[in-house]
Protein backbone atom coordinates (compact mmCIF):
# COMPACT_ATOMS: atom_id res chain seq x y z
CA UNK A 1 0.00 0.00 0.00
CA UNK A 2 3.14 2.38 0.89
CA UNK A 3 6.28 2.24 -0.24
CA UNK A 4 8.66 4.94 1.16
CA UNK A 5 12.71 4.36 -0.38
CA UNK A 6 15.81 6.29 0.67
CA UNK A 7 13.69 9.73 1.48
CA UNK A 8 15.66 12.65 2.81
CA UNK A 9 14.33 15.82 3.55
CA UNK A 10 16.09 19.54 4.25
CA UNK A 11 14.28 22.51 5.30
CA UNK A 12 15.23 25.33 3.79
CA UNK A 13 18.50 26.74 4.88
CA UNK A 14 19.32 24.17 7.03
CA UNK A 15 22.32 21.77 6.59
CA UNK A 16 21.67 18.63 8.28
CA UNK A 17 18.15 16.74 7.09
CA UNK A 18 14.78 16.76 9.18
CA UNK A 19 14.39 12.93 7.22
CA UNK A 20 17.47 10.87 6.83
CA UNK A 21 17.16 8.08 4.07
CA UNK A 22 14.02 6.80 5.98
CA UNK A 23 12.38 3.45 4.27
CA UNK A 24 9.06 2.24 5.56
CA UNK A 25 6.74 -0.48 3.68
CA UNK A 26 2.96 -0.90 4.58
CA UNK A 27 0.96 -3.89 3.85
CA UNK A 28 -2.69 -2.66 2.72
CA UNK A 29 -5.26 -3.07 5.23
CA UNK A 30 -2.33 -2.66 8.30
CA UNK A 31 -2.57 0.03 10.70
CA UNK A 32 1.03 1.57 11.68
CA UNK A 33 1.67 3.80 14.90
CA UNK A 34 4.60 5.70 14.61
CA UNK A 35 5.68 7.71 17.84
CA UNK A 36 8.63 9.68 18.72
CA UNK A 37 9.71 13.29 20.51
CA UNK A 38 7.99 16.55 20.25
CA UNK A 39 9.92 17.55 16.89
CA UNK A 40 11.35 14.90 15.51
CA UNK A 41 9.55 14.89 12.72
CA UNK A 42 6.41 13.15 12.67
CA UNK A 43 4.46 15.90 10.88
CA UNK A 44 6.77 16.30 8.43
CA UNK A 45 7.18 12.78 7.53
CA UNK A 46 3.23 12.97 7.40
CA UNK A 47 3.71 15.96 5.14
CA UNK A 48 5.55 14.57 2.87
CA UNK A 49 3.49 11.51 2.51
CA UNK A 50 0.34 14.02 1.54
CA UNK A 51 2.67 16.42 -0.67
CA UNK A 52 1.71 19.15 1.98
CA UNK A 53 5.51 20.52 2.12
CA UNK A 54 6.71 22.75 -0.73
CA UNK A 55 8.10 20.66 -3.85
CA UNK A 56 11.27 20.87 -5.67
CA UNK A 57 11.33 23.26 -8.15
CA UNK A 58 10.12 26.11 -6.70
CA UNK A 59 10.90 29.51 -8.37
CA UNK A 60 12.06 30.90 -5.08
CA UNK A 61 14.73 28.59 -4.55
CA UNK A 62 15.39 30.14 -1.37
CA UNK A 63 12.16 28.70 0.29
CA UNK A 64 13.28 25.27 -1.40
CA UNK A 65 12.82 22.43 -0.06
CA UNK A 66 14.91 19.77 -0.88
CA UNK A 67 13.48 15.85 -1.19
CA UNK A 68 15.11 13.22 -2.08
CA UNK A 69 13.77 9.48 -2.53
CA UNK A 70 10.42 7.83 -3.42
CA UNK A 71 7.11 7.85 -1.55
CA UNK A 72 4.55 5.40 -3.74
CA UNK A 73 1.32 4.51 -2.45
CA UNK A 74 -0.56 1.35 -4.63
CA UNK A 75 2.88 1.52 -6.54
CA UNK A 76 1.90 5.07 -7.95
CA UNK A 77 4.48 7.33 -6.92
CA UNK A 78 3.49 10.62 -5.07
CA UNK A 79 6.30 13.08 -5.68
CA UNK A 80 5.23 15.55 -8.25
CA UNK A 81 1.64 14.64 -8.28
CA UNK A 82 -0.83 17.21 -8.05
CA UNK A 83 -3.22 17.11 -5.38
CA UNK A 84 -6.10 16.17 -7.03
CA UNK A 85 -4.31 12.87 -8.19
CA UNK A 86 -3.88 12.18 -4.85
CA UNK A 87 -7.03 12.77 -3.40
CA UNK A 88 -8.70 9.60 -4.14
CA UNK A 89 -5.50 7.59 -3.12
CA UNK A 90 -4.26 9.47 0.27
CA UNK A 91 -5.71 11.58 2.94
CA UNK A 92 -4.44 13.40 6.01
CA UNK A 93 -6.01 14.00 9.01
CA UNK A 94 -3.35 17.24 10.70
CA UNK A 95 -2.79 17.63 14.16
CA UNK A 96 -3.91 21.24 13.75
CA UNK A 97 -7.82 21.11 12.76
CA UNK A 98 -8.23 24.58 12.18
CA UNK A 99 -5.49 24.56 9.82
CA UNK A 100 -7.27 21.64 7.62
CA UNK A 101 -11.00 23.49 7.59
CA UNK A 102 -11.75 25.44 4.32
CA UNK A 103 -15.37 26.19 4.12
CA UNK A 104 -18.37 28.28 6.78
CA UNK A 105 -20.08 25.05 7.89
CA UNK A 106 -19.99 21.32 8.32
CA UNK A 107 -22.14 20.15 5.70
CA UNK A 108 -19.99 21.97 3.18
CA UNK A 109 -16.93 20.88 4.79
CA UNK A 110 -17.99 17.18 4.27
CA UNK A 111 -19.09 17.29 1.13
CA UNK A 112 -15.78 19.34 -0.07
CA UNK A 113 -13.54 16.44 -0.82
CA UNK A 114 -16.25 14.42 -2.59
CA UNK A 115 -17.07 17.42 -4.67
CA UNK A 116 -14.11 17.94 -5.44
CA UNK A 117 -13.95 14.30 -6.97
CA UNK A 118 -16.79 14.97 -9.16
CA UNK A 119 -19.22 12.38 -7.57
CA UNK A 120 -23.06 12.19 -8.00
CA UNK A 121 -24.85 14.71 -6.01
CA UNK A 122 -26.74 11.92 -4.44
CA UNK A 123 -23.42 10.15 -3.57
CA UNK A 124 -21.93 12.88 -1.75
CA UNK A 125 -24.90 13.32 0.43
CA UNK A 126 -24.56 9.54 1.39
CA UNK A 127 -20.91 9.59 1.73
CA UNK A 128 -21.39 12.82 4.14
CA UNK A 129 -24.04 11.14 6.36
CA UNK A 130 -22.32 7.99 6.53
CA UNK A 131 -18.55 9.53 7.26
CA UNK A 132 -20.20 12.17 10.38
CA UNK A 133 -21.89 8.96 11.44
CA UNK A 134 -19.12 6.88 11.40
CA UNK A 135 -17.31 9.59 14.13
CA UNK A 136 -20.62 9.99 16.21
CA UNK A 137 -21.05 13.34 14.86
CA UNK A 138 -24.44 13.38 12.80
CA UNK A 139 -25.58 16.49 15.55
CA UNK A 140 -22.52 18.78 13.78
CA UNK A 141 -24.10 18.24 10.64
CA UNK A 142 -25.97 21.80 10.27
CA UNK A 143 -23.52 23.66 13.04
CA UNK A 144 -20.89 26.77 11.68
CA UNK A 145 -17.43 25.27 11.56
CA UNK A 146 -16.55 28.64 13.20
CA UNK A 147 -18.65 27.42 16.78
CA UNK A 148 -17.12 24.20 16.61
CA UNK A 149 -15.19 23.10 19.88
CA UNK A 150 -11.53 21.89 19.16
CA UNK A 151 -12.15 18.08 19.32
CA UNK A 152 -15.17 18.92 17.28
CA UNK A 153 -13.46 20.14 14.38
CA UNK A 154 -11.79 17.24 15.09
CA UNK A 155 -14.13 14.82 14.29
CA UNK A 156 -15.18 17.05 11.57
CA UNK A 157 -11.86 17.18 9.60
CA UNK A 158 -11.68 13.22 10.29
CA UNK A 159 -14.62 12.70 8.58
CA UNK A 160 -13.98 15.26 5.60
CA UNK A 161 -11.22 13.17 4.75
CA UNK A 162 -12.92 9.72 5.21
CA UNK A 163 -16.02 10.91 3.00
CA UNK A 164 -13.43 10.28 0.35
CA UNK A 165 -12.41 6.82 1.37
CA UNK A 166 -8.74 7.14 0.57
CA UNK A 167 -6.61 4.20 0.22
CA UNK A 168 -4.24 5.48 2.81
CA UNK A 169 -5.16 7.75 5.70
CA UNK A 170 -2.95 9.41 7.21
CA UNK A 171 -3.57 10.78 11.03
CA UNK A 172 -1.43 13.46 12.98
CA UNK A 173 -2.19 13.09 16.63
CA UNK A 174 -5.56 12.22 16.16
CA UNK A 175 -6.82 12.30 19.87
CA UNK A 176 -5.07 15.17 20.97
CA UNK A 177 -8.01 17.37 20.98
CA UNK A 178 -10.26 14.80 22.02
CA UNK A 179 -12.38 14.29 25.06
CA UNK A 180 -11.84 10.24 26.47
CA UNK A 181 -15.19 9.15 25.30
CA UNK A 182 -14.22 10.49 21.44
CA UNK A 183 -11.11 8.73 21.65
CA UNK A 184 -12.58 5.44 22.59
CA UNK A 185 -14.91 6.18 19.43
CA UNK A 186 -12.21 7.00 17.44
CA UNK A 187 -10.65 3.85 18.12
CA UNK A 188 -13.77 1.76 17.07
CA UNK A 189 -13.30 4.05 13.56
CA UNK A 190 -9.86 2.74 12.96
CA UNK A 191 -10.62 -0.77 13.53
CA UNK A 192 -14.04 -0.92 11.37
CA UNK A 193 -12.32 1.30 8.65
CA UNK A 194 -10.05 -1.11 7.85
CA UNK A 195 -11.38 -4.23 8.67
CA UNK A 196 -14.95 -3.25 7.07
CA UNK A 197 -13.27 -1.15 4.09
CA UNK A 198 -9.89 -2.57 4.33
CA UNK A 199 -8.03 1.43 4.34
CA UNK A 200 -4.79 1.09 5.64
CA UNK A 201 -3.61 3.48 8.15
CA UNK A 202 -0.29 5.46 9.55
CA UNK A 203 -0.77 7.18 12.53
CA UNK A 204 1.16 9.63 14.67
CA UNK A 205 0.68 9.72 17.96
CA UNK A 206 2.87 10.14 21.71
CA UNK A 207 -0.03 8.21 23.06
CA UNK A 208 0.65 4.81 21.92
CA UNK A 209 -1.50 3.15 24.35
CA UNK A 210 -4.50 4.62 23.10
CA UNK A 211 -4.55 2.45 19.98
CA UNK A 212 -2.67 -1.38 21.34
CA UNK A 213 -5.10 -3.39 20.19
CA UNK A 214 -5.59 -2.23 16.82
CA UNK A 215 -1.84 -1.32 15.71
CA UNK A 216 -0.21 -3.66 14.12
CA UNK A 217 3.61 -2.42 13.78
CA UNK A 218 5.23 0.12 16.13
CA UNK A 219 7.89 2.50 14.98
CA UNK A 220 9.66 5.01 16.72
CA UNK A 221 11.15 8.62 14.54
CA UNK A 222 14.44 9.10 16.03
CA UNK A 223 17.44 11.06 14.71
CA UNK A 224 15.20 10.93 11.60
CA UNK A 225 15.17 7.69 11.00
CA UNK A 226 12.44 4.65 11.58
CA UNK A 227 13.28 2.22 14.43
CA UNK A 228 10.97 -1.00 15.23
CA UNK A 229 9.73 -1.03 19.11
CA UNK A 230 9.22 -3.89 19.99
CA UNK A 231 8.07 -2.65 23.48
CA UNK A 232 5.03 -0.48 23.75
CA UNK A 233 5.45 2.66 24.98
CA UNK A 234 2.84 2.68 28.32
CA UNK A 235 2.17 5.96 29.91
CA UNK A 236 4.23 5.37 32.81
CA UNK A 237 3.01 8.58 34.99
CA UNK A 238 -0.10 6.87 35.93
CA UNK A 239 1.94 4.89 38.50
CA UNK A 240 2.71 8.76 40.31
CA UNK A 241 0.71 10.44 42.90
CA UNK A 242 -0.91 13.28 42.39
CA UNK A 243 0.48 16.92 44.79
CA UNK A 244 -0.87 17.55 48.11
CA UNK A 245 -3.52 20.74 48.48
CA UNK A 246 -1.20 23.26 50.82
CA UNK A 247 -4.10 25.89 50.16
CA UNK A 248 -7.36 26.09 51.60
CA UNK A 249 -10.56 27.72 50.37
CA UNK A 250 -10.18 30.45 53.50
CA UNK A 251 -8.11 32.57 50.88
CA UNK A 252 -9.79 34.91 48.63
CA UNK A 253 -10.29 33.48 45.28
CA UNK A 254 -7.69 34.95 42.57
CA UNK A 255 -10.61 33.87 39.83
CA UNK A 256 -14.11 33.60 40.68
CA UNK A 257 -17.12 32.86 38.20
CA UNK A 258 -20.34 33.89 39.17
CA UNK A 259 -23.41 31.97 37.95
CA UNK A 260 -21.86 32.40 34.10
CA UNK A 261 -24.20 32.24 31.41
CA UNK A 262 -23.20 32.45 27.61
CA UNK A 263 -25.20 32.16 24.29
CA UNK A 264 -22.83 31.14 21.03
CA UNK A 265 -24.99 30.91 17.30
CA UNK A 266 -28.43 30.73 19.63
CA UNK A 267 -27.31 27.82 21.82
CA UNK A 268 -26.51 28.37 25.42
CA UNK A 269 -22.47 27.21 25.98
CA UNK A 270 -22.43 27.85 29.47
CA UNK A 271 -25.61 27.68 31.92
CA UNK A 272 -24.81 29.08 35.39
CA UNK A 273 -21.48 27.97 35.79
CA UNK A 274 -20.16 29.04 39.44
CA UNK A 275 -16.34 28.25 39.61
CA UNK A 276 -13.22 29.76 41.90
CA UNK A 277 -9.80 29.57 41.79
CA UNK A 278 -7.73 29.72 44.53
CA UNK A 279 -4.17 30.77 45.41
CA UNK A 280 -1.57 27.62 44.87
CA UNK A 281 -3.68 25.50 43.33
CA UNK A 282 -4.22 23.68 40.37
CA UNK A 283 -7.70 22.89 38.80
CA UNK A 284 -8.61 20.57 35.83
CA UNK A 285 -10.78 21.92 33.64
CA UNK A 286 -12.31 19.03 32.31
CA UNK A 287 -15.35 17.56 30.23
CA UNK A 288 -16.69 16.42 27.10
CA UNK A 289 -15.49 18.30 23.32
CA UNK A 290 -18.45 20.91 23.10
CA UNK A 291 -18.82 21.00 26.75
CA UNK A 292 -18.01 24.60 27.44
CA UNK A 293 -14.69 24.36 28.48
CA UNK A 294 -12.64 27.31 26.26
CA UNK A 295 -16.12 29.51 25.89
CA UNK A 296 -15.49 30.05 30.09
CA UNK A 297 -11.86 30.51 29.79
CA UNK A 298 -12.98 32.60 26.69
CA UNK A 299 -15.29 34.34 29.09
CA UNK A 300 -12.71 35.32 31.98
CA UNK A 301 -10.79 36.97 29.41
CA UNK A 302 -13.45 38.74 28.46
CA UNK A 303 -12.90 37.89 24.63
CA UNK A 304 -16.83 36.87 24.22
CA UNK A 305 -20.06 38.65 25.21
CA UNK A 306 -21.73 37.14 28.34
CA UNK A 307 -25.33 37.18 28.69
CA UNK A 308 -25.82 36.82 32.59
CA UNK A 309 -23.19 36.32 35.73
CA UNK A 310 -20.02 37.93 36.54
CA UNK A 311 -16.31 37.09 36.50
CA UNK A 312 -14.46 38.72 39.21
CA UNK A 313 -10.26 38.85 39.00
CA UNK A 314 -8.52 39.49 42.17
CA UNK A 315 -11.87 41.07 43.06
CA UNK A 316 -12.21 42.93 40.06
CA UNK A 317 -14.95 42.89 37.69
CA UNK A 318 -13.56 41.33 34.06
CA UNK A 319 -16.52 42.10 32.37
CA UNK A 320 -15.90 45.84 33.13
CA UNK A 321 -12.26 45.40 31.94
CA UNK A 322 -10.57 45.54 28.64
CA UNK A 323 -8.97 42.33 27.59
CA UNK A 324 -5.57 44.37 27.64
CA UNK A 325 -6.00 44.99 31.02
CA UNK A 326 -7.12 41.81 31.73
CA UNK A 327 -3.46 40.42 30.61
CA UNK A 328 -1.64 42.46 33.67
CA UNK A 329 -3.11 39.56 35.56
CA UNK A 330 -3.66 36.49 33.41
CA UNK A 331 -1.34 34.52 31.99
CA UNK A 332 -3.04 32.66 28.76
CA UNK A 333 -2.39 30.22 26.16
CA UNK A 334 -4.73 29.63 23.18
CA UNK A 335 -6.28 26.08 22.19
CA UNK A 336 -5.02 27.25 18.57
CA UNK A 337 -1.32 27.73 19.40
CA UNK A 338 -0.93 30.14 16.04
CA UNK A 339 -3.47 31.90 17.81
CA UNK A 340 -1.00 34.02 19.62
CA UNK A 341 2.29 33.63 17.59
CA UNK A 342 3.14 37.12 16.42
CA UNK A 343 7.24 37.68 17.00
CA UNK A 344 9.67 37.04 14.02
CA UNK A 345 12.03 35.29 16.15
CA UNK A 346 11.12 32.94 19.36
CA UNK A 347 13.25 35.25 21.45
CA UNK A 348 11.41 38.19 19.99
CA UNK A 349 8.03 36.37 20.85
CA UNK A 350 8.08 35.60 24.35
CA UNK A 351 9.00 39.54 25.10
CA UNK A 352 6.14 41.07 22.96
CA UNK A 353 3.92 41.19 26.33
CA UNK A 354 7.11 42.21 28.54
CA UNK A 355 7.83 44.84 25.95
CA UNK A 356 3.83 45.82 25.11
CA UNK A 357 3.22 45.93 29.22
CA UNK A 358 6.67 48.83 29.82
CA UNK A 359 8.48 45.96 32.07
CA UNK A 360 12.09 46.30 32.36
CA UNK A 361 13.59 44.97 29.51
CA UNK A 362 16.78 43.44 30.77
CA UNK A 363 15.23 41.92 33.51
CA UNK A 364 12.49 40.12 30.84
CA UNK A 365 15.23 39.01 28.87
CA UNK A 366 16.56 37.06 31.36
CA UNK A 367 13.53 35.85 32.29
CA UNK A 368 12.81 34.67 28.51
CA UNK A 369 15.92 32.71 28.76
CA UNK A 370 15.33 30.89 31.27
CA UNK A 371 11.40 29.80 30.39
CA UNK A 372 13.27 29.05 26.98
CA UNK A 373 15.90 27.01 28.38
CA UNK A 374 13.27 25.19 30.58
CA UNK A 375 10.93 24.23 27.69
CA UNK A 376 14.04 23.12 25.67
CA UNK A 377 13.64 26.07 22.93
CA UNK A 378 16.45 28.09 23.90
CA UNK A 379 18.21 26.99 20.79
CA UNK A 380 15.60 28.09 18.13
CA UNK A 381 15.35 31.78 20.06
CA UNK A 382 16.82 33.40 16.88
CA UNK A 383 14.79 31.18 14.62
CA UNK A 384 11.08 31.63 13.44
CA UNK A 385 8.47 30.16 15.05
CA UNK A 386 7.04 29.31 12.27
CA UNK A 387 9.58 26.32 11.38
CA UNK A 388 8.61 24.94 14.98
CA UNK A 389 6.52 21.70 15.54
CA UNK A 390 2.96 22.06 17.34
CA UNK A 391 4.36 21.33 20.27
CA UNK A 392 7.05 23.36 20.22
CA UNK A 393 4.37 25.95 19.61
CA UNK A 394 2.74 25.30 22.63
CA UNK A 395 5.43 25.52 24.71
CA UNK A 396 6.34 28.71 23.03
CA UNK A 397 3.00 29.90 24.01
CA UNK A 398 3.15 28.51 27.57
CA UNK A 399 6.65 30.49 28.27
CA UNK A 400 5.08 33.78 26.49
CA UNK A 401 2.21 33.51 29.01
CA UNK A 402 4.62 33.02 32.25
CA UNK A 403 7.14 35.64 31.03
CA UNK A 404 5.44 38.85 33.03
CA UNK A 405 4.92 36.77 36.11
CA UNK A 406 0.99 36.79 35.97
CA UNK A 407 -0.85 35.31 39.37
CA UNK A 408 -3.64 33.72 37.39
CA UNK A 409 -3.20 31.39 34.72
CA UNK A 410 -5.13 29.59 31.97
CA UNK A 411 -3.85 26.93 29.36
CA UNK A 412 -6.06 25.40 26.77
CA UNK A 413 -4.87 22.09 26.09
CA UNK A 414 -1.00 22.93 26.77
CA UNK A 415 -0.33 19.35 26.46
CA UNK A 416 -1.50 18.79 23.22
CA UNK A 417 1.90 17.98 21.38
CA UNK A 418 4.08 16.87 24.09
CA UNK A 419 5.84 13.34 24.21
CA UNK A 420 6.06 12.00 27.93
CA UNK A 421 9.35 13.85 28.52
CA UNK A 422 7.96 17.26 27.94
CA UNK A 423 4.43 16.59 30.10
CA UNK A 424 7.11 16.00 32.94
CA UNK A 425 8.81 19.38 32.38
CA UNK A 426 5.35 21.48 32.04
CA UNK A 427 4.02 19.92 34.84
CA UNK A 428 6.75 20.81 37.15
CA UNK A 429 6.68 24.15 35.56
CA UNK A 430 2.80 24.14 36.51
CA UNK A 431 3.49 22.59 39.68
CA UNK A 432 6.39 25.37 40.77
CA UNK A 433 4.64 28.46 39.53
CA UNK A 434 1.06 26.90 41.94
CA UNK A 435 4.08 26.48 44.47
CA UNK A 436 4.83 30.76 44.34
CA UNK A 437 0.87 31.24 44.83
CA UNK A 438 -0.53 31.43 41.11
CA UNK A 439 -4.14 29.85 40.50
CA UNK A 440 -4.13 27.66 37.18
CA UNK A 441 -7.04 26.53 35.83
CA UNK A 442 -5.98 24.18 32.76
CA UNK A 443 -8.16 22.77 30.37
CA UNK A 444 -7.36 18.56 29.45
CA UNK A 445 -8.77 16.02 28.68
CA UNK A 446 -6.49 13.21 30.25
CA UNK A 447 -7.66 11.93 33.51
CA UNK A 448 -4.52 10.14 34.44
CA UNK A 449 -2.57 13.91 33.85
CA UNK A 450 -5.13 15.31 36.06
CA UNK A 451 -4.58 12.80 38.76
CA UNK A 452 -0.66 13.78 38.69
CA UNK A 453 -0.45 17.49 38.23
CA UNK A 454 -4.03 19.23 39.52
CA UNK A 455 -5.31 19.90 43.22
CA UNK A 456 -8.90 20.26 41.72
CA UNK A 457 -11.52 18.92 39.16
CA UNK A 458 -13.79 20.85 38.05
CA UNK A 459 -15.89 18.44 35.20
CA UNK A 460 -18.71 20.77 32.66
CA UNK A 461 -21.36 18.35 30.91
CA UNK A 462 -23.59 20.64 28.54
CA UNK A 463 -23.09 23.89 29.46
CA UNK A 464 -23.25 22.92 33.55
CA UNK A 465 -20.78 22.15 36.05
CA UNK A 466 -21.14 19.05 37.05
CA UNK A 467 -18.73 18.58 40.10
CA UNK A 468 -16.05 20.53 41.35
CA UNK A 469 -14.18 18.72 44.00
CA UNK A 470 -10.54 17.65 45.17
CA UNK A 471 -8.93 15.81 42.29
CA UNK A 472 -9.30 12.08 44.18
CA UNK A 473 -12.75 12.65 45.00
CA UNK A 474 -13.91 13.67 41.55
CA UNK A 475 -12.54 10.86 39.34
CA UNK A 476 -14.02 8.58 41.78
CA UNK A 477 -17.50 10.65 41.16
CA UNK A 478 -16.82 10.72 37.51
CA UNK A 479 -15.94 6.89 37.38
CA UNK A 480 -19.01 6.28 39.71
CA UNK A 481 -21.21 8.28 37.03
CA UNK A 482 -19.99 5.65 34.16
CA UNK A 483 -19.00 8.22 31.93
CA UNK A 484 -16.60 7.09 29.19
CA UNK A 485 -13.10 7.22 29.59
CA UNK A 486 -12.84 8.25 32.99
CA UNK A 487 -13.47 4.80 34.80
CA UNK A 488 -10.97 4.01 37.97
CA UNK A 489 -9.08 1.66 35.73
CA UNK A 490 -7.66 4.65 33.18
CA UNK A 491 -6.39 6.29 36.00
CA UNK A 492 -6.56 4.75 39.13
CA UNK A 493 -3.22 2.57 40.82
Amino acid sequence: MLDISGLTFFYPGQARPVIKGLSLRLPPGSITLVTGRSGSGKSTLAGLIMGTLPREGHEDTSSTCKVEGSIKVKGQEMRGRNPYSRAGLVGLVSQDPDSQLCTMSVKDEIAFGPENLCLPRKKIAQRSKWALGTVKASNLMERSTFSLSGGEKQKVTIASIMAMKPDLLVLDEPTASMDPSSTMQLMDVVERLRDNIGTSMLIFEHRTHVFRSQVDHFLELKDGRLVRSDQLIQDVMVQRKGPTITTTTKQKPLLSIKDLWVNREERNVLKGVNLDIYPGQITALMGDNGSGKTTLALSCLNMIPVQKGRVLVKEKDAIKMSTSKLALDIGFVFQNPNSQIFGSTVEEEVLIGPRSLGMDMEASMVKANELLKDLDLHRYRNHSPQVLSHGEKRRLNLASALVHDPGILILDEVFVGQDLGFMESISKLLQKQAECGKGILLILHDPVLARIICHRVAFLGKGKLLLHEPVGQGLEKLSKMCIPGYSKEVWGE
